[in-house]
């Protein structure tokens, strides 16, 4: 099984795009009433958003990768002081449960304790039970 994940940079926005809104949409587009999720999807991952976060030094951006398809993201925000927040971690929903979120997650792990970074904070919905799972 070849897996891995890849850091997303501003050279391919639009594969990072494309990725955040199908992922998000595919697993949340229930939770959503009358236009919600498009204006969610538009609030954070427009173009001169991601284009602004790839570009900055506190947000990074991961593909999550499975064969030979990108199967989906994850967003960490490094703003604080020796703490890295996963905001958010996102796959298709036809690759779970195949151990692709654990995989990425401890990879994260292991990337932050390269750069001594001692606490990972998990950002998620309360009502998200796959999340809260998860962790």
């Amino acid at each position: 099984m070849k897996r891995n994940i890849k850091r997303a940079t501003i050279e391919n926005i639009e594969k990072l795009q494309a990725i955040c809104i199908k992922a998000y949409s595919e697993n949340f587009a229930i939770h959503w009433n009358s236009n919600g999720l498009e204006l969610y999807l538009e609030s954070q991952f427009n173009y001169e958003r991601l284009k602004s976060e790839l570009t900055g030094d506190s947000i990074k951006y991961y593909f999550i990768n499975y064969e030979n398809d990108t199967v989906g993201f994850i967003k960490l925000n490094t703003s604080k002081n020796d703490v890295v927040e996963l905001e958010k971690i996102y796959l298709l929903p036809k690759y779970k449960r195949k151990g692709l979120g654990k995989f990425a997650f401890s990879s994260i792990i292991e990337n932050q304790k390269e750069k001594d970074l001692k606490t990972i904070l998990l950002d998620m919905v309360d009502t998200n039970i796959s999340s809260i799972q998860f962790h």
